[in-house]
C-alpha cells in the first residue's frame, strides 16, 4: 500500500505546487500529472491491482512528471526576444486587442460549420452501410466492436475520414468558444454529436473521449473569466460519463459499472509496471518509429498490413489488461534518454505559451498538447490518431495566422510597445 500512496502523493503534491505557483489549474501540469495523479487514487479501488506497482515503475513515474514540471517553469521564463516572441511577443493588453482578430474568427467559424456538415454527413451514411445502426437495434454492438478489433469486418476508409474530421471540428468549435464574447454552445455540442456518432459507428469511446477532453481545455481556460463556462466544464463531464456507462451497457461483463470505471481509469500504471519490469529489456535511447502512425498509415496505402503490437499484449494484475499508458509506449520507441527530452520539449513549450498572455490562437496549441498530455494514462495519442496531427497542424496555423494578423491591425503602435515590454523585462 506504501507505493501507491507514494505515487498518489507525489504527483498530487506536484500539481497543487504549480496551481500555486501559476495561479491557474488550465496548464500543462494539470493536464498530465493532474490525470496521473487521479488514475494513482483510482488504484486504492482496483482490488489487489496495486500489489503490481514496482519501486522502479513508481519512482521512473516521479522523474518523468518532475522533468515535465520542471520544463515547464523554465519554458514560462523564457523571455528570449527570438525564442518568446514567435509564441506572443506582446504584454498581456497588448495580446489581450489582438486575441480577437475578427477575420481569423469568421475564418475559422466558416471552416467548422463547412466541417461539421461534412463530417455528420459522411459519419452517417458511412455507418449505415456499415451496420451500425442495425447492430444498435439487435443489440449486437459488442460482436460489431469485435469484428472490427479482430480484422474480420473491415472499417471503410471513408469512415476514418469523416471521423478524423470530427477531431478538427472539436478544435475549430473550442476556438469558437473560447474566442467569443458571448458563449455559444453549439461550438460544443455539434462536435460533441460528431464524435458521438463516430465512436457508436465502432463501439468504441476514444473519439469522444479525445475530442471531449480537447474541448474541455477551452471551456476551463473559459471559465476563467466566465460562470457560464463553468457549468460547461460540469456538463461536458456528466456527458462523457453518461456516453461511457451507454457503451458500456452493451458489452457483456459480469463486472458492476464501478468496478469497470475503477480499472479503466487506475489499472494502467500497474499494467504498464508489470509491462516493463525492471527495465532491462529498455534502452538508454532508441528511435523506433514502426508504431508510429504515419508509418502504418503509409504502410496501409502500399498494401501492406500493420497494426499497433502493443494493442495485443496482455497482461494480468490479476484479471487481464491491455492499456499500458503512453509512457511506456514512449520508452520502447524513444529509450531514457529520448523519452526524458520529448517530455521537456513538450514541457518548454507548454510554459512558453502559458507564460505569454492569452491568445486564442496559443490556447489552440495547448488543447492540443494538453489533449496529448492526458491521454498518455490510456496511450500514445499521437501514435494512435491522424487526427491528432491534423488538429496540430491547424493549430499551429490558427496560433500563426493570429500573430500575422495581430501586427498587421496595430502597426507601428505595436511594435513600439513590443519593444518596451522586450527591453523592460531584460532589464527588470
Amino acid at each position: 500500500m506504501l507505493r501507491p500512496l507514494l505515487l498518489a502523493g507525489c504527483l498530487s503534491a506536484i500539481v497543487l505546487l504549480n496551481v500555486a505557483f501559476r495561479k491557474s489549474i488550465a496548464n500543462g501540469v494539470t493536464a498530465f500529472s493532474g490525470m496521473w495523479a487521479f488514475s494513482a487514487c483510482m488504484l486504492f479501488f482496483c482490488g489487489d491491482a496495486y500489489r503490481y506497482l514496482t519501486s522502479f515503475g513508481v519512482v521512473l513515474i516521479i522523474a518523468a512528471h518532475l522533468t515535465f514540471w520542471t520544463s515547464t517553469v523554465v519554458g514560462c521564463g523564457i523571455n528570449h526576444p527570438r525564442i518568446g516572441r514567435w509564441f506572443t511577443d506582446m504584454p498581456p493588453a497588448i495580446c489581450h486587442a489582438v486575441s480577437r482578430p475578427s477575420k481569423i474568427r469568421v475564418m475559422v467559424t466558416t471552416v467548422f460549420w463547412f466541417l461539421s456538415v461534412i463530417a455528420i454527413g459522411g459519419i452517417v451514411i458511412t455507418t449505415a452501410r456499415l451496420g451500425t445502426f442495425r447492430a444498435i437495434a439487435d443489440g449486437s454492438l459488442e460482436a460489431l466492436r469485435h469484428d472490427l478489433s479482430e480484422k474480420d469486418l473491415v472499417m471503410p476508409i471513408s469512415l476514418r475520414l469523416f471521423g478524423n474530421l470530427g477531431y478538427l471540428t472539436a478544435l475549430l468549435g473550442g476556438y469558437s468558444y473560447f474566442q467569443g464574447r458571448d458563449i455559444k454552445r453549439i461550438y460544443i455540442i455539434l462536435p460533441i454529436a460528431i464524435l458521438t456518432l463516430y465512436s457508436i459507428s465502432s463501439g468504441g469511446r476514444g473519439p469522444l473521449l479525445i475530442g471531449g477532453i480537447m474541448m474541455f481545455w477551452f471551456m476551463l481556460a473559459k471559465a476563467m473569466d466566465s460562470r457560464k463556462a463553468v457549468v460547461d466544464c460540469v456538463l461536458v463531464i456528466i456527458a462523457l460519463g453518461v456516453f461511457w456507462l451507454a457503451i458500456s451497457a452493451t458489452r457483456t461483463d459480469e463486472r458492476s459499472y464501478g468496478e469497470l470505471a475503477a480499472e479503466y481509469t487506475g489499472a494502467s500504471i500497474p499494467a504498464m509496471c508489470e509491462l516493463i519490469g525492471d527495465g532491462e529489456a529498455l534502452k538508454f535511447f532508441d528511435l523506433q518509429l514502426n508504431q508510429s502512425v504515419w508509418v502504418r498509415e503509409a504502410k496501409k496505402a502500399t498494401g501492406i498490413e500493420t497494426e499497433r503490437t502493443v494493442d495485443r499484449e496482455i497482461v494480468y494484475i490479476p484479471f487481464g489488461f491491455n492499456v499500458f499508458t503512453g509512457l511506456s509506449e514512449w520508452l520502447t520507441e524513444y529509450g531514457y534518454l529520448g523519452t526524458f527530452l520529448m517530455l521537456s520539449g513538450v514541457g518548454l513549450v507548454c510554459g512558453m505559451l502559458e507564460g505569454k498572455g492569452r491568445s486564442a490562437g496559443a490556447m489552440c496549441v495547448r488543447a492540443v498538447l494538453y489533449v496529448y498530455l492526458s491521454y498518455s494514462i490510456i496511450t500514445d495519442l499521437a501514435a494512435f490518431i491522424v487526427g491528432w496531427w491534423i488538429c496540430l497542424f491547424a493549430a499551429l496555423l490558427i496560433l500563426k495566422k493570429e500573430k500575422n494578423g495581430g501586427r498587421t491591425r496595430i502597426g507601428s503602435i505595436a511594435k513600439t510597445e513590443r519593444h518596451r515590454f522586450i527591453w523592460s523585462t531584460i532589464l527588470g
